[in-house]
């Protein structure tokens, strides 16, 4: 389906397979399964995926934008050229259900408690956005893009961030010893926090 149309209801959604330049808004598919369906140049409006699961389904150069995805699980979803804004992604373990390549960026949206662990986010951009208790573990991000970030509690270990940018992000706790940080740029005064594992006391 394609041609700009709008879309509004959740049965066309069911029906069809392959949409390509069309806008959803408000769409509520909570609980619902989408299974091998492509989406190529896309947009989603004020959308509902609570808890919705998304089985082999393809993502190509995508908006979402004020879009609730929180808990949404994902089955082997590929994301190319996408993009959310404004929106609540939490609780998504993008590291056991998505397919490389993964090229997606963030901006002023919520997705903390989600998992990006082991994964190749080379130039991934987070900006302004919630990643409270998120896990980066193992995570490969140089020259990712994390300015403006809450990592309250976020998981840092054995992480990439070489050459990334974490300017005005507040509240993480990295561990230098523990991480790759060469040439990553931080602001202060929260880049004090980078001198905890030493015990240095700063007056």
């Amino acid at each position: 389906m394609s041609s700009g149309k709008i879309i509004e209801s959740r049965e066309v959604i069911n029906g069809e397979n392959v949409f390509h330049d069309v806008t959803f808004t408000g769409l509520d598919l909570s609980g619902a399964q989408l299974r091998n369906k492509e989406f190529s140049n896309c947009r989603w409006e004020s959308c509902h995926f609570f808890e919705t699961e998304l089985v082999e389904c393809n993502f190509e150069d995508c908006f979402w934008k004020s879009c609730n995805l929180s808990v949404t699980v994902l089955k082997g979803a590929g994301f190319v050229d996408c993009r959310f804004y404004g929106s609540k992604l939490l609780g998504v373990n993008w590291a056991a259900g998505t397919r490389m390549p993964f090229r997606v960026s963030f901006e002023n949206s919520d997705l903390s408690n989600s998992s990006f662990a082991r994964m190749r986010l080379t130039k991934i951009q987070m900006k302004r956005c919630r990643l409270r208790e998120a896990d980066f573990s193992h995570t490969k991000m140089p020259y990712a893009d994390l300015s403006g970030c809450d990592l309250k509690d976020a998981r840092f270990f054995g992480t990439d961030l070489s050459n990334a940018n974490l300017r005005n992000a507040e509240a993480y706790c990295i561990d230098p010893t523990q991480n790759t940080l060469k040439g990553a740029r931080f602001s202060l005064p929260e880049a004090l926090s980078l001198l905890q594992p030493f015990q240095v006391v700063v007056d």
